[in-house]
């Protein structure tokens, strides 16, 4: 590498570093303001509320500018995005100086707080592109961990000796160098690539690194490797928008059914009307079920799913409004038939699109951390704000997750149960490259689909030919060992309270409690259901599915039956009501882990692919019913036989289940869906990839 290559990489750093300062000055200019906001200066009237909020706002805001830069940064590339995202940090801090009320600073620190996630996210990302393998570490270092605190100190310091309003003006120099640098950089090759512009990358690669034999051949594993993970990577994270979108939906009805409960004047609910509100969605989701089989084998996966998120828009719309009870129900009718063929749908997609390694990870991506990260939100925004407020800010989420499978490439699952063979080829090659192990899925793919058409199609087509091959599968006993098992596995979820503490948490948490106060309980008890879904992701890479779920499945049940047995003792009012909030924590912490990490990925795989969808939706009225009643009977139990009771019923149920799932349940890890499928109708595997695909054909 050269001195001039030298030099880019330098400017890069530089200009990075002082993007990293002025990340660090907004909290250190922040301190100086709170704490003159706090002495409750003449010029503005603010409560201690007002002010907490100013100071945290940012940090909750932030999560729109993850999500903002994921847009922006694939879009327009890394260096454009971070001088679009540091303009309105200059035009916050004008608010700031110039700003007399709380809504002009309540308005800056909104702006601050996007602006400041997206920016946090890409200096990171950027450095860990621009720099040499061997000098990655350091940098990155450099600019998350002394940058920062530079900043920090800098306003810290200058809010002592200044005035704030004076302190925000300087951080414009900052800001304004961080607007106006990253201009002049040479584009991220990693990013070019990502786009498909390999000739480009190589270019601004040869001009940050050099043409040694070292940098040619990272050159040519970025190339080759971003070929097949850029399609996976979009579909990704569509996937987790969609998931967080999901649980927003009931993080976000907790906080509405808490405050109706309340008997809010402007709307006068019976108990039973609250109970239908916060459950009907379990019902009607047997719709989505039947709705989501229909488009999907019309439209694919992908548009299907932009589809089915755009009611969910109007839904919400419909909450901010609505002033009765019909206007309510109705909106949960429309999410509850959108969300129950989303969900199924981001499960089938996930599996769909993965390889057989990296499915189960996947998977349980988006079947539990992102719906335990929405569901937190939800919950956490409810206690500061106004319910209606937060159903507007459900927009995002969901706005998100109706844009972005627009950018997918289609499945090449579907494709091929289409019967277009050949834009499956050009798909799967896309995504999962052309390895011998990948042609060898791909050939087997192709030749299964081509022996099932041929068998049943005859000049059948479409509808018909559904319901002719779910008749020809209802025939066989291993159709009914799958109906049993995936019945047995969503009756396990639903015992083990995930459904019914996204919905009810915070009437919940303070009948626990006995307490109204509970911001500090929600945050203690959602940290560890985020915990949970994290701790998730490490342990389905480190453990087979089996020895996870019935080690922690066993783990979590006793700690529910504790749980039971210390409210029965412990009352409401007590010191030792921590106990209670601890162990509720803890709970969710280890099924979150085990038996749900396990479950979710499970549901996407065992069904045949060609009437996977038509499987979900003869099971989903029996889930539905389940779920339904679990939520709409679960203030009537709490009110007769006690929280203690509830969980001591529900720690049997899945007692019975982990009993049930020991004998029945097979170790999927690294399977394809096609060695599964051939699982349940042989109650054996086989490697298929060394076996005769003739003879694969017939045994599927």
């Amino acid at each position: 590498m050269t001195q001039i290559e030298t030099l880019r990489q330098l400017f890069v750093i530089s200009s990075l570093t002082i993007c990293s300062i002025s990340d660090g000055f907004i909290f250190g200019q922040m301190s100086g303001m709170v704490d003159a906001l706090l002495e409750k200066e003449d010029e503005i009237g603010l409560s201690t509320n007002d002010v907490s909020l100013i100071a945290s706002l940012i940090n909750l805001t932030c999560i729109i500018g993850f999500g903002l830069v994921a847009l922006l940064g694939e879009k327009i590339g890394r260096r454009h995005t971070i001088s679009i995202l540091t303009v309105p940090v200059l035009i916050s801090y004008i608010m700031v100086h110039y700003g007399y009320d709380k809504t002009t600073f309540f308005i800056s620190r909104i702006i601050v707080g996007v602006s400041y996630g997206g920016i946090l996210v890409l200096i990171t990302l950027t450095m860990a592109e621009y720099t040499n393998p061997n000098k990655r570490a350091i940098c990155v270092n450099y600019i998350s961990s002394i940058g920062p605190s530079l900043g920090t100190m800098l306003g810290h310091v200058l809010s002592i000796l200044l005035h704030w309003r004076t302190v925000a003006l300087i951080g414009l120099i900052p800001t304004g160098l961080s607007a106006i640098l990253p201009l002049f950089w040479v584009e991220s090759p990693s990013w070019l690539a990502t786009q498909g512009r390999f000739e480009e990358c190589k270019e601004a690669f040869i001009l940050l690194r050099g043409t040694g034999k070292e940098a040619e051949a990272e050159l040519k594993l970025l190339i080759d490797t971003t070929r097949n993970t850029q399609s996976q990577l979009h579909v990704i994270v569509g996937l987790i928008f969609c998931s967080i979108s999901d649980g927003f939906i009931f993080g976000q009805m907790s906080g509405m059914v808490d405050d109706l409960r309340g008997k809010e004047s402007e709307i006068t609910l019976s108990d039973a009307d609250v109970s239908l509100i916060a459950s009907i969605i379990n019902a009607t989701c047997i719709l989505g079920f039947g709705v989501v089989a229909v488009l999907s084998e019309k439209f694919g996966r992908r548009l299907t799913i932009s589809i089915l998120n755009v009611p969910v828009l109007v839904s919400y719309i419909m909450l901010y409004l609505g002033q009765n009870m019909v206007t309510i129900v109705t909106s949960r009718v429309i999410v509850g038939v959108c969300y129950g063929g989303v969900l199924m749908l981001t499960y089938v997609a996930m599996a769909e699109y993965m390889t057989p390694n990296k499915r189960a990870f996947y998977i349980n991506l988006i079947s539990a951390t992102g719906p335990s990260v929405g569901t937190v939100l939800g919950h956490v925004l409810c206690l500061l704000l106004h319910w209606r407020t937060v159903a507007l800010i459900g927009l995002i989420p969901t706005g998100l997750s109706a844009l972005l499978p627009l950018f997918w490439i289609e499945s090449p699952s579907w494709l091929a149960s289409q019967g277009r063979f050949e834009e499956c080829k050009k798909v799967y090659r896309e995504i999962f490259g052309k390895s011998n192990a990948s042609e060898a899925q791909l050939e087997l793919l192709i030749e299964t689909e081509i022996a099932k058409r041929n068998e049943i199609t005859g000049n059948k087509r479409n509808f018909a030919l559904i319901v002719q091959k779910i008749r020809s599968a209802m025939k066989r006993k291993y159709f009914w060992k799958i109906m049993i098992l995936g019945a047995i596995i969503n009756i396990y979820r639903i015992a083990a309270g995930r459904l019914m503490f996204s919905t009810l948490a915070i009437t919940m948490l303070q009948e626990l409690t006995g307490s109204s106060d509970i911001l500090l309980y929600t945050f203690y008890v959602d940290g560890f259901f985020i915990l949970g879904s994290i701790f998730s992701l490490f342990s389905l890479s480190a453990m087979k599915m089996r020895p996870l779920i019935f080690s922690l499945g066993f783990l979590g049940n006793i700690t529910l039956l504790v749980l039971s047995a210390s409210i029965h003792f412990i009352s409401s009012d007590s010191k030792y009501v921590w106990t209670i909030i601890s162990l509720l924590a803890f709970y969710f912490i280890t099924v979150l882990t085990g038996p749900y990490a396990v479950l979710e990925p499970y549901l996407a795989e065992i069904f045949p692919l060609d009437i996977k969808l038509y499987c979900v939706l003869l099971l989903s009225f029996v889930v539905s019913i389940a779920s339904f009643l679990a939520v709409f009977l679960a203030p009537l139990m709490f009110a007769t036989i006690g929280y203690d009771g509830v969980f001591l019923l529900n720690a049997l149920i899945v007692f019975l289940c982990l009993g049930y799932l020991w004998f029945f349940m097979p170790e999927t890890k690294g399977r394809t869906l096609q060695e599964i499928e051939y699982f349940f109708k042989n109650n054996k595997f086989n490697d298929l990839l060394e076996t005769n695909n003739e003879q694969v054909i017939g045994l599927l």
